[in-house]
């Protein structure tokens, strides 16, 4: 739907953690990642000043989150929801970080603007190696090629997107420095957006999407891996709602549907309940290693 290809791909839940799955992978995955798929894209700043008080802003919050306390960084996370996903103990300035399918990595030009600086992608569908003159590298290789270690190792809604999901957290445990962490954002399908809108849920997105776990499936992948799930936070966005009825209404991804003022500072609020209640369609899941 996201492309407007309007392909057809069946899909199987498991009966015993309700883990949703392709039920066959599909061989030319390049068709459904063009060149214009949001995580190529280059972030764009409207000017140097926006820039600055972004990245002023953002470096408080950070040091504020990693457990550098100040009096502006606490305001300013109460504020702003940036970088909600860090926590103290996950990493510091100095922490080795990996992020996987990180696209053109602009979440790691981000954090280097904010002091981190020892930062490395990796993404097998880009279209070739990238050094930033910032000293950060997206390599396009696989998982299996990984022959170092890490402190932190990231998939921000990429996991979903792995075809040997137990197989590939075998290999990152080996690549974890101990008692260090593997972040996981991903889609859940134990959700009430996938139970309102089926098909049309907008993160079911086929085929690109192999596995949509739930907290049971995640938790089953750990102990088998070796791994604990310490930490989970719920951060399911009003995209759940506006980009599933574009989808019932038959519009692709790419294409602007129009929602009221009131419509879309609903949907927000019916994300922020569902995710606290832990019914959002999208969480961050903490393993760590022994």
């Amino acid at each position: 739907m996201m492309l407007g290809l309007f392909d057809e791909f069946e899909y199987f839940q498991c009966s015993n953690c309700g883990c949703l799955q392709i039920s066959d992978m599909v061989e030319n995955l390049s068709k459904y990642y063009p060149e214009n798929y949001y995580s190529f894209s280059t972030k764009r700043i409207k000017s140097k000043i926006e820039e600055k008080v972004k990245n002023t802003i953002k470096g408080q919050i950070i040091k504020y989150k990693i457990g550098r306390a100040t009096l502006v960084g606490y305001i300013l996370s109460r504020v702003f929801n940036n970088f909600y996903w860090i926590f103290k103990g996950l990493c510091d300035y100095n922490s080795k970080i990996l992020d996987i399918g990180c696209g053109n990595g602009n979440l790691l030009l981000e954090l280097n603007a904010m002091g981190f600086n020892r930062l490395k992608g990796l993404d097998p569908f880009i279209s070739k190696d990238i050094n930033y003159l910032e000293g950060v590298t997206v390599e396009k290789k696989e998982i299996s090629d990984i022959d170092e270690t890490f402190d932190l190792i990231m998939f921000h809604h990429s996991f979903e997107h792995i075809g040997n999901p137990e197989e590939v957290l075998r290999k990152i445990y080996d690549c974890l420095n101990p008692k260090s962490y593997v972040l996981i954002r991903i889609p859940v399908s134990s959700c009430y957006a996938f139970r309102k809108y089926g098909i049309n849920w907008v993160q079911l997105d086929a085929p690109r999407h192999f596995f949509l776990h739930t907290p049971v499936s995640i938790n089953i992948l750990a102990e088998r891996t070796h791994f604990k799930v310490v930490r989970t936070i719920y951060d399911s966005t009003s995209f759940q709602f506006s980009g599933s009825i574009k989808y019932e209404n038959n519009y692709t991804g790419y294409q602007v549907y129009e929602f009221s003022k009131k419509q879309l500072k609903y949907f927000e609020k019916e994300a922020k309940h569902l995710n606290n209640i832990h019914d959002g369609d999208s969480a961050c899941f903490y393993l760590q290693k022994g």
